[in-house]
C-alpha cells in the first residue's frame, strides 16, 4: 500500500503540514525501521546486563526489574485495591495507570511465563515499537543517514534512556505517543483508527499523555496559512481524534468511580502516598533553578541532583529551540515551523505537567520525565535540520555541539544505569 505524501493529502482537506516529499511505500519502510529498532533495543539491554556484572547474564537481565516494577507486578497479580482510609503506610496501588499492567498481563497470558519476565518482555517489546516509530518518522521526512544516527543518539544517550528496557511504563508510553503523533499526521487509509488506538494506549498509560491529544488540532490550526480556509472535515477529524484518544484516562477514572466510588482516587493516592501536591506555577518559579550541590555520599552519583538539574536544562533547550527557529525563519521562508509547533507544544506539556506535580517534592524523578521531553525535542531537531542548509563550518560546529551533548548525557546514563541494576534508587 502506498502512503500519500502530506502535501497531497492534507492540503486536500484544508491544511498543510509538510513540504512536498516523494511518495514512499509504507511496506518497504517498516522492515528497515523495525530491524534497526530491534538492534537499538538489544544494545540497550546488553549494556544494562553488562553494567549489572556477575557471571550469569540471566541474573543481570532481571536486575532491570527494580523499584516501581514491584508496584506493577502487584497490580498484575492482585488487581487494583485501595484501603478505606488512605495512609502513607497503607496507600493501595491506584497511583499507577493501567496501560502497562494490562500489557504485562497480556504477555503473561500469551507466553505462560511469570510476571517479572512478562513485565520485562512487555517493556522491551514496546521499546522496539518506539524505536521503529522514531525511525519511521525519519524515513517519512527522508532524513539523511547521518541525521538519523544523530536523532537516535539524542534519545539513546539520555541519562534515563535505560528505563526503556526496564520493567517500567516509559517504553509503552513513548511507543503509544510516537504512534499517535505519526498516524495523526497521515491521511493514509486506516490512519485515523491507528492514531485513535495509540492515543487510547497513551492516555491509559500515563496521565501526562492527556494534553498530547491536542496534537491533531494543532496540525490543523498551525499548519494552514492564514488566508487558507480550514475544511469542516479537518476540524471534525482533529476534534474527534483528540476526544477518542482521551478515553484511555477517562475509562480509568470511570473505573475508579465504579470500583471505589471516587473517580479522583488516583490523585488522592499520589497525594497521601507520595506527597504529590501540584503547584501549577512551578515551572514559572525560580525554584526550578535551585539545583543545589550533589550529595557526595551517594555511590557513583547523586540521582536527585540529576533530577533537579534536568528541569533548568530542559527549559534552556526550549530557549535554544526558539532562537534557532527565529534564525531559520529569517533565512528560509519554508522553514517547516508550522509542523514543528505541534511538537514543541507536546514537549512543553510533557515538561510542565511533571514539574507542576513534583515541584514541591524537590523535582524527584524528573530524570525519567525529561526523557519524554527529549524524545519530542529530538524529533523537532531532526526535522529542523532537514530544512537548514549548512556549510562545512556549520556542520563541524554541529558535530562538536551534539557530540559533546551526547557524550555528557551518556556518561550520566552509565552512572544511573549502574545504580539501577544494583538496586539503588534512581528516579
Amino acid at each position: 500500500m502506498i502512503e500519500n505524501s502530506p502535501i497531497r493529502s492534507i492540503t486536500a482537506q484544508g491544511g498543510l503540514v509538510e513540504a512536498p516529499i516523494r511518495v514512499v511505500a509504507l511496506r518497504s519502510r517498516v522492515p528497515v525501521a523495525a530491524s534497526w529498532g530491534l538492534l537499538v533495543t538489544l544494545t540497550q539491554i546488553a549494556l544494562a546486563v553488562l553494567l549489572a556484572g556477575g557471571h550469569i547474564p540471566r541474573h543481570g537481565y532481571y536486575r532491570l526489574f527494580e523499584a516501581d516494577s514491584g508496584w506493577y507486578q502487584n497490580i498484575v497479580e492482585n488487581g487494583y485495591f485501595s484501603p478505606p482510609v488512605l495512609t502513607k503506610e497503607n496507600r493501595g496501588n491506584v497511583a499507577f495507570f493501567p496501560g502497562y499492567p494490562l500489557l504485562v498481563r497480556g504477555v503473561k497470558a500469551a507466553l505462560g511465563t511469570d510476571t517479572k519476565t512478562a513485565a520485562l518482555l512487555a517493556s522491551q517489546a514496546a521499546a522496539w515499537l518506539f524505536w521503529t516509530y522514531l525511525l519511521l518518522f525519519f524515513q517519512r521526512w527522508q532524513v539523511p543517514a547521518r541525521l538519523r544516527v544523530l536523532g537516535v543518539l539524542l534519545v539513546a544517550t539520555h541519562p534515563a534512556a535505560f528505563f526503556l528496557v526496564a520493567a517500567y511504563s516509559e517504553s509503552l508510553f513513548l511507543a503509544a505517543a510516537a504512534g499517535f503523533l505519526y498516524w495523526s499526521n497521515s491521511m493514509r487509509r486506516g490512519a485515523f483508527v491507528l492514531a485513535a488506538a495509540h492515543g487510547i494506549a497513551m492516555t491509559g498509560t500515563r496521565l501526562v499523555g492527556v494534553p498530547l491529544v491536542i496534537f491533531p488540532l494543532l496540525l490543523v490550526v498551525f499548519a494552514v496559512k492564514p488566508w487558507s480556509r480550514i475544511s469542516l472535515r479537518s476540524w471534525l477529524r482533529a476534534l474527534s481524534l483528540g476526544a477518542i484518544a482521551s478515553l484511555g484516562a477517562g475509562l480509568f477514572f470511570a473505573y475508579c468511580a465504579w470500583r471505589f466510588g471516587d473517580w479522583d482516587l488516583y490523585s488522592k493516592t499520589e497525594q497521601v502516598g507520595w506527597d504529590v501536591r501540584p503547584n501549577y506555577w512551578g515551572l514559572f518559579s525560580s525554584r526550578i533553578f535551585h539545583v543545589h550541590w550533589p550529595w557526595a555520599r551517594e555511590p557513583v552519583i547523586d540521582p536527585e541532583f540529576v533530577s533537579r538539574l534536568t528541569v533548568p536544562v530542559a527549559v534552556l533547550l526550549f530557549v535554544v529551540a526558539a532562537i534557532a527557529e527565529w534564525r531559520l525563519a529569517r533565512r528560509n521562508t519554508d522553514s517547516g515551523w508550522r509542523f514543528r509547533v505541534g511538537l514543541y507544544v507536546c514537549a512543553f506539556m510533557l515538561l510542565y505537567v511533571p514539574v507542576a506535580a513534583h515541584c514541591t517534592r524537590g523535582m524527584s524523578s524528573m530524570t525519567r520525565f525529561a526523557l519524554c521531553v527529549q524524545v519530542i525535542l529530538a524529533l523537532a531537531a531532526v526535522h529542523y535540520l532537514t530544512r537548514w542548509r549548512r556549510d562545512a563550518r556549520e556542520n563541524r560546529r554541529l558535530v562538536w555541539l551534539f557530540g559533546g551533548w551526547c557524550a555528557a548525557c551518556f556518561t550520566l546514563q552509565l552512572m544511573l544505569t549502574w545504580r539501577f541494576v544494583h538496586g539503588m534508587w534512581v528516579a
